[in-house]
């Protein structure tokens, strides 16, 4: 696979993006031994919800994306628990360009957020990991609650979708 010029841009964006992260953060930018075609990968933690974010240069688009664990499904109503974090994936999706999803490996309820790097800087790196990690904590605390909202948002029954039904 060879680089494109956007390849590149969105690379040298993600590193600009995680070198600002860590600045904002006080901590030593790790050294990264990489290049526009290699995915690339950091850690991160907002209380007890950790983080992988990474470039991704084999997605359709180069992008950064964030990953959350939030935990395990829980065996006694799985179904319900994961219908609820089914019913809010198009709002995460239209919201966000994120989904809710089960890490089949460890088999855990997880969040995953795509974005081009070069739209997005630090501090907006840094409220979505502390708005996901709202998310995390609300989860692992009970999975079946109607409250994994976020900050300032509404499940009204009245709220009209973008798009028209075909009669």
């Amino acid at each position: 696979m060879s680089s494109t010029p956007d390849d590149s841009i969105a690379y040298l964006a993600f590193l600009d993006c995680t070198k600002d992260f860590y600045r904002q953060a006080g901590r030593e930018l790790p050294y990264f031994e990489s290049d526009p075609q290699s995915p690339l990968t950091f850690e991160a933690s907002v209380g007890e919800a950790k983080f992988s974010i990474g470039y991704d240069p084999a997605a359709s688009e180069a992008s950064l994306f964030i990953y959350c664990a939030f935990g395990p499904i829980p065996e006694d109503g799985a179904e319900i628990a994961l219908r609820r974090l089914l019913a809010l994936n198009i709002g995460q999706a239209r919201e966000h360009n994120a989904t809710y999803c089960i890490d089949t490996t460890t088999d855990e309820a997880v969040y995953y957020q795509r974005r081009d790097p070069a739209q997005v800087d630090a501090a907006w790196l840094r409220e979505q990991l502390d708005r996901v990690a709202l998310q995390a904590e609300q989860w692992r605390h009970d999975p079946f609650s109607d409250n994994l909202e976020e900050p300032g948002s509404s499940d009204d029954a009245d709220t009209v979708a973008p798009w028209q039904a075909f009669a």
